[in-house]
């Protein structure tokens, strides 16, 4: 299947939980939610540049992307609606946790930051770890997150 719609490259993909759809992230600066049967369904819009990454909630309901424009949004799976913006600086990702929290990573220097609901906000070292984070995980049975 191709799913055709971005004017520049496709920069990640996420399924929804239930397999239903899927949403990309692209160069041209939008996230696009599409059926599995290749039905462009909606169009999320409000990044000013790249988006690099895309996950969907545990429960399907919301979307979280980055963008190399400093922010990570999250939105409404269902309508498209934008709900919140964080900024994470040069380069971030988002993950959405099981208790549907959601949490945004960013480089400052040598330090890693995340926001967890736009209400606490904590810092921690990279001791020893110096590659560039490309991607967020987290595991369900094991709390945290990795990268």
């Amino acid at each position: 299947m191709a799913l055709t719609g971005h004017d520049l490259p496709v920069r990640d993909v996420a399924f929804s939980p239930d397999g239903r759809r899927v949403v990309t992230a692209s160069s041209d600066g939008t996230a696009r939610i599409w059926s599995t049967s290749g039905e462009h369904l909606s169009t999320l819009v409000g990044h000013m540049s790249s988006v690099g990454s895309v996950s969907y909630s545990p429960g399907g309901t919301r979307i979280a992307t980055t963008s190399d424009d400093g922010t990570a949004r999250i939105w409404d799976s269902a309508t498209g609606a934008e709900l919140a913006i964080l900024v994470h600086g040069e380069s971030g990702m988002a993950v959405v946790l099981p208790d549907g929290a959601y949490r945004t990573q960013g480089d400052v220097g040598d330090r890693l930051w995340w926001a967890v609901k736009q209400v606490r906000f904590e810092v921690g070292e990279l001791d020893g770890y110096y590659p560039e984070i490309r991607r967020l995980g987290v595991d369900e049975v094991l709390p945290g997150v990795t990268s």
